[in-house]
């Protein structure tokens, strides 16, 4: 038995082909037309959530998949998860950005790559219902398509589950409607603090082309909110000197991104 729109949890154990049905994959985009086209071609069977503003011109390319959501949420990203949630998907959702261009394989003898959309789903789905299995909250996957930092013998994380693509399983974790930056570094923590661990599959990394290309979350990373975001993560998880977050620089320098340092109280490493 599936579980029902509302999130309310199944009654009983999912089977691999329900967890696989009841796994929605949403691309939530903004004046990204023509990118999402290119992430919509990964994976099909996704639906899409714009504001109502831009309803018209998306549904006009990719039809009744297409969702508006309300302007009182369109501007913050963890309220339109929230959203997103309580509205359209079921038990597990799969936030997947519109400005991804195709998957990474780190596993064999060199790096691969790949834009089939069955191949893609498939390790979405997978890894998600892995995540399911060891009883995480959260599924992600590596942040970065380099050899160097796949570790063969390590290939699965416990503290980390950011990118862009991030699953999130039931409803026990849910992003802060007072963020509206940094929002996948506070359901981590939240996930962390629930589960004590997270699952991050480093066998697979998504491509995108985050802060370059105009639209998406970029108008709304305004100094204001981002200092405010801040003062939130530290009401909640206290500053960077507790070892829960950081702040780091990145994009050469021009930006800065805030990071999960938690610690595990053991090692899991033989």
């Amino acid at each position: 038995m599936l579980p029902t729109l509302d999130g309310t949890a199944p009654t009983k154990p999912l089977t691999y082909e329900e967890f696989a049905e009841d796994l929605t994959i949403v691309i939530r985009s903004r004046k990204r037309l023509e990118s999402c086209k290119r992430a919509f071609e990964l994976v099909p069977s996704a639906i899409i959530v714009v504001a109502e503003d831009e309803y018209d011109s998306y549904s006009s390319v990719f039809g009744d998949c297409v969702f508006a959501c309300p302007e009182s949420v369109s501007e913050c990203l963890p309220k339109k998860n929230n959203w997103i949630r309580r509205n359209i998907s079921r038990w597990t959702m799969a936030t997947f950005d519109d400005d991804i261009t195709r998957l990474w394989i780190l596993v064999g003898k060199r790096p691969r790559k790949t834009t089939d959309a069955s191949a893609i789903r498939q390790v979405i789905v997978n890894s998600s219902w892995c995540a399911f299995e060891a009883g995480a909250s959260l599924c992600a996957f590596a942040m970065t398509n380099s050899p160097m930092s796949f570790y063969p013998y390590d290939p699965i994380g416990l503290r980390k589950a950011a990118g862009p693509v991030l699953t999130v399983i039931g409803r026990s974790v849910n992003w802060d409607d007072k963020l509206h930056v940094f929002g996948d570094c506070d359901i981590n923590l939240q996930a962390l603090m629930k589960d004590r661990f997270v699952y991050q599959d480093n066998r697979f990394a998504f491509e995108y082309v985050n802060q370059i290309n105009p639209g998406g979350a970029t108008h709304y990373r305004t100094p204001d909110r981002i200092r405010e975001s801040k003062l939130r993560l530290v009401e909640k998880w206290g500053g960077t000197s507790a070892g829960n977050w950081k702040c780091k620089s990145s994009y050469g320098g021009t930006g800065e991104r805030v990071v999960v340092t938690t610690k595990r109280r053991q090692s899991l490493k033989v």
